[in-house]
């Protein structure tokens, strides 16, 4: 729902545009001035924010549980690596199925904007939580290291449009 308000403000914010456009350049020059869509738009865009807003906060959410996981693994006990551990399979599949809707139903240009805001606040909530880890020995460190870089990759190729691979530019993590 929050993705087709965020399409519609944009076809709503486009469509005042051009029309302020097409009555400038129609109506007589002495009346230009008094002609301004600028509080009209500012509505739509205004709204596009503070529905990004929400689906970040929903998204933030969805990665608590991934992350509480993820404290709570003794990384000083750790005997040995091996593949990547339960809480990336959750933090991506927390987001999965959102991240494919986005991306086949919203604005191209919004849906970059939210890939990067999403990557961002991810980077600061893994950072956030692996500073709570008091201890961990080398195979520690190695699985963790192990783990961030495959959610690393899963990220990039869930957020990542199929049909255009590396048309949203990612900030890295």
């Amino acid at each position: 729902m929050l993705i087709y308000i965020i399409n519609s403000c944009e076809y709503c914010h486009t469509t005042i545009t051009d029309l302020n456009n097409s009555i400038i350049e129609n109506i007589d020059p002495k009346f230009v001035n008094s002609i301004q869509a600028d509080k009209g738009t500012e509505i739509f865009i205004s709204v596009i924010n503070e529905v990004i807003n929400l689906i970040l906060v929903s998204i933030d959410n969805k990665w608590n549980v991934g992350l509480s996981q993820m404290i709570k693994i003794n990384w000083s006990a750790l005997e040995n690596c091996g593949d990547c551990s339960l809480f990336v399979k959750q933090l991506v599949e927390s987001i999965r199925f959102i991240m494919e809707f986005m991306r086949s139903k919203l604005v191209k240009m919004y849906y970059g904007t939210i890939c990067t805001k999403i990557i961002k606040q991810l980077r600061e909530k893994l950072l956030a939580s692996l500073f709570t880890i008091k201890k961990f020995n080398e195979n520690g460190a190695n699985q963790l290291q192990i783990d961030f870089i495959e959610l690393k990759n899963r990220i990039v190729e869930l957020l990542a449009s199929p049909s255009n691979q590396g048309s949203v530019k990612l900030v890295d993590m």
